[in-house]
């Protein structure tokens, strides 16, 4: 919003009265050559641990440094280590000079915050000339104008309060504000503190709230003692206050001074327009503060008022129980709301109100806004609404009073009435010929009515409390058969009425009910569907059905239909045999297919993971049948569980051959001794003779792959052929694909490898061997190296990478700058930076080798290598497209 001025002070408005500048200056000793580093500052940070007033502090924060020995100073003209001396000096001081003591610090041997209580002397006038470099022949002399104090023990918790000076030039007084509490100081901050100067609240009598406890294992004796010192102490410090017009504190954090000349106004006065408008508005808010005093008596009169009046009604108004037959027909029958708002002087709103109208009703009042409209709270407030509206409310159809609203009635005798009728037709709310109805108009018809649904209730709870009773036992003999899921059904049903405050009924209402994630609460009417087998008879299975007694059964068929199952009722023979036989041929089923697993023994190993293929050691010398392991498990599926539709495809090999040629695509060799060879868990190596007990059972499609293997037991020295010839074109086509398949990328994990400057590089450093694949792992008992050798790094690296990029995410595991870092792939080093990933053959997973070469210096790499394009014209990729790129940030 600041730009839309014209005038340029107002955007540098906050530097130019709170903005400082210091140097950072470094001297070499040798040569004398000066180092600057310029800085600003909004406020100074001093020490106050060990210092006993500011003139202290500063000194120690201008205090130069000697740098020598092994903290040498690295000088540019020299071009080496030399002994210097460094340190800081302020350049320009602003106006308003914003101090803060470093009261907190951190202790390391409690592991917490501690604050430093020392007592610290802080001047009313400070003359900063000497302390600034560039002084312009001109006095640098400030003067206080507020202190903020933190009052504890504790780092964590405190109070914090503030003295301020309301005018210097004019020669006004100090205040000091406590949240609300504002006091007068007088002129002079220092001398009213005399008699408790140090400590602006006792220390010692504060609780510390470190732990939110405070020992109190003190002596009487030894706070006697510590008193008679810190007395002692205190008249020093007065003395020394009188003599260097100090003000001492052991709780000031912040201080704020502002310089002499600064506060010189050379009696300035706002302009006639703008000290007409604070006279005016002063005037209408006196006034309107007036009006409203008036208007808040006159209603606490008019509440007096009412007060005795309501204290002398309700000495005659309860119609006592004692006297309630022999008054009967003499008491008054009103509403409850109504009168409750009539004693206490609320303000009515009824039911046929708008929330506008029951808004309007409030009064809210804020005197700090300066155009607030102050409301006139009127005596109409008080009047607690229409009594005959209101009693006509309480009555029935047949105009008499209705027993169902009986809580929302208040029964009170005639001469309390009488009180509060004159009072209302004094106040002309109230007609003078209305009576509210007597407790002797009450409706008999409804009465009535009421008395039998009572009735009918009570019995239905009754009944259901003896059901209750009736379910927990557990009948020897007889009973009836229900259905286990119905009564869990009925039970949840009944618990939902009894929460909604409907009855405990047994009987199903019509009315709708639902649970908690908004479903239906049904009840079915027929108690025995779910036992009931598709004959019309008894079902066989024993978990689905429960036995009750006769008598629960009689108070349930009531409301409820459903065939009389008894308890020595037996189960449907059809039913009986149907799951007999399906017994017997899960039986059968369940012998044949481990009879199968027995006869196919070789492949069912493959299944388990007991043996993979190519493993260390090429299988024995024969010929066998391939399987693909996708077949093999779907078989194995089939093994385990008995349903029918589970049962494997056809035996098929064509997933293994080109669609082409319908020949071979890999050989059946390791990957490590022939690039075309097949990956490890891919196809199953069988017999002959368990193939062709597969093929009987399941069905051959397509051509079979044998293959024979001859020569010795090594891979290397190992022959196989197959009865289909090798497609080497279709198999270079593949290899193709899935190479570059391996090189599109993201975000996947890639392993480096840090290794020593001596350290060769291992020989599967390019791919790992079959062997190392199908290593055991370490038992879970057996203990780690207590020692790693070799520092192990994992990045989320992409295809798309650079070399660059990949160094810079190394540098931010390991303090190694990317120009001494060597990473080696295939035992190849990567030196290209702007080389990508992909371009380089390094795919997700894989694992690099980093040498760190410290003779090399940072500065000799270029990152702008392969970076882009605005990186080479100086735009900072962070903050592009944004007034903070050092291309388009212009003041």
């Amino acid at each position: 919003k600041a730009r839309k001025f014209d005038t340029r002070w107002v955007q540098n408005f906050i530097p130019e009265m709170f903005q400082g500048e210091m140097s950072n200056l470094t001297t070499c000793r040798h040569c004398g050559y000066q180092s600057r580093r310029p800085s600003k500052f909004y406020e100074l940070a001093l020490q106050v641990k060990g210092m006993k007033s500011l003139d202290d502090s500063l000194h120690s924060l201008l205090k130069f440094e000697e740098l020598t020995g092994s903290n040498q100073y690295l000088c540019s003209e020299c071009q080496c280590k030399r002994d210097a001396e460094c340190g800081t000096k302020l350049m320009r001081l602003p106006p308003v000079l914003n101090i803060q003591l470093i009261r907190f610090y951190y202790d390391r041997e409690e592991n917490r915050k501690r604050k430093v209580m020392d007592n610290f002397g802080v001047p009313v006038k400070l003359d900063m000339t000497k302390f600034v470099e560039h002084n312009e022949s001109k006095e640098n002399v400030y003067v206080l104008t507020a202190i903020l104090y933190h009052h504890g023990t504790s780092a964590n918790v405190g109070h914090y309060v503030i003295d301020t000076l309301e005018d210097y030039h004019l020669g006004k007084d100090w205040w000091h504000i406590d949240d609300q509490k504002v006091s007068c100081l007088g002129p002079d901050i220092c001398s009213p503190i005399k008699k408790k100067v140090g400590v602006t609240k006792d220390a010692d009598a504060e609780m510390s709230a470190d732990d939110g406890k405070r020992t109190r294992k003190r002596t009487r004796k030894t706070r006697k003692q510590q008193s008679r010192k810190k007395e002692s102490l205190r008249d020093d410090e007065v003395e020394e206050i009188q003599g260097k017009n100090l003000k001492f504190s052991r709780n000031a954090y912040m201080l704020v001074y502002v310089r002499e000349d600064f506060l010189i106004t050379d009696g300035v006065q706002p302009s006639k327009p703008l000290e007409s408008l604070v006279k005016m508005n002063n005037k209408s808010f006196n006034e309107k503060c007036r009006d409203y005093t008036e208007k808040l008596k006159k209603l606490q009169d008019e509440l007096d008022r009412r007060k005795s009046v309501v204290t002398k009604m309700m000495e005659v108004a309860e119609a006592s129980p004692c006297t309630a037959r022999r008054s009967r027909g003499r008491a008054r029958i009103l509403n409850r709301n109504w009168l409750k708002e009539f004693v206490t002087g609320a303000s009515h709103c009824s039911a046929s109100d708008s929330k506008q109208e029951k808004k309007e009703r409030k009064v809210d009042i804020d005197l700090t806004k300066p155009n607030t409209e102050v409301p006139c709270p009127q005596v109409r407030d008080l009047n607690p609404g229409d009594l005959k509206q209101e009693c006509d409310s309480l009555l029935c159809e047949h105009s008499k009073l209705c027993p169902q609203k009986r809580n929302r009635m208040k029964r009170i005798s005639e001469e309390g009435w009488q009180i509060a009728r004159k009072e209302m037709v004094d106040r002309g709310w109230l007609s003078d010929n209305y009576q509210p109805p007597s407790d002797a108009d009450s409706c008999k018809l409804c009465c009535e009515k009421l008395r039998h649904r009572l009735e009918e209730k009570a019995e239905e709870e009754k009944k259901y409390k003896d059901l209750q009773e009736l379910l927990k036992e557990n009948p020897a003999e007889g009973g009836v058969w229900i259905s286990r899921n119905w009564l869990k059904h009925w039970k949840i049903y009944v618990s939902a009425k009894r929460k909604a405050k409907m009855g405990a009924s047994i009987s199903y209402s019509s009315e709708e009910l639902y649970d908690k994630e908004g479903f239906k609460i049904e009840v079915p009417q027929d108690i025995t569907r779910d036992i009931q087998c598709k004959h019309g008879r008894l079902q066989v299975m024993k978990n689905t059905r429960r036995l009750i007694s006769t008598d629960a059964w009689k108070l349930l068929i009531k409301y409820y239909r459903g065939l009389p199952f008894e308890g020595n009722a037996r189960p449907c023979k059809l039913c009986q045999e149907d799951q007999d036989s399906s017994r017997r041929d899960k039986n059968q089923r369940r012998k044949r297919l481990r009879q199968e697993e027995k006869e196919v023994q070789e492949l069912y190993r493959y299944v388990k993971g007991r043996k993979r293929f190519p493993d260390v050691c090429p299988p024995k010398v024969g010929r066998y049948a391939v399987v693909p392991l996708e077949w093999a498990k779907e078989w194995g599926n089939y093994l385990t569980s008995l349903a029918v539709d589970l049962k494997p495809p056809q035996l098929s090999a064509t997933s293994l051959l080109c669609s082409e040629h319908q020949r071979p695509l890999y050989l059946l060799k390791p990957t490590n001794i022939d690039p075309h060879g097949i990956p490890v868990n891919m196809v199953a190596v069988i017999p002959l003779e368990e193939y062709e007990i597969l093929s009987s059972n399941f069905g051959e499609m397509g051509p079979r792959v044998e293959v024979e293997f001859t020569g010795a037991k090594e891979w290397s020295e190992m022959h196989c052929e197959t009865n289909l010839k090798f497609c080497e074109h279709c198999a270079e086509v593949r290899m193709k694909v899935e190479e570059s398949e391996k090189l599109v990328y993201k975000n996947e994990e890639i392993t480096v490898v840090v290794l020593e400057t001596e350290t060769p590089i291992p020989d599967d450093a390019a791919k790992p061997t079959v062997a190392s694949l199908l290593k055991r792992k370490r038992p879970k008992r057996q203990r780690k190296s207590r020692q790693q050798k070799n520092q192990i790094l994992t990045v989320l690296a992409s295809s798309d990478d650079r070399v660059n990029l990949l160094k810079l995410k190394i540098f931010e595991f390991i303090d190694v700058s990317p120009a001494q870092q060597k990473l080696f792939y295939h035992r190849k080093e990567l030196s290209n930076p702007g080389e990508k990933l992909s371009e380089a053959k390094v795919e997700a997973g894989s694992t690099l080798y980093l040498k760190i070469d410290r003779n090399v210096s940072a500065s000799e790499y270029s990152f702008a290598t392969g970076l882009p394009e605005e990186v080479h014209r100086g735009i900072e990729i962070g903050f592009q497209g944004s007034i903070l790129a050092c291309d388009t940030f212009n003041v």
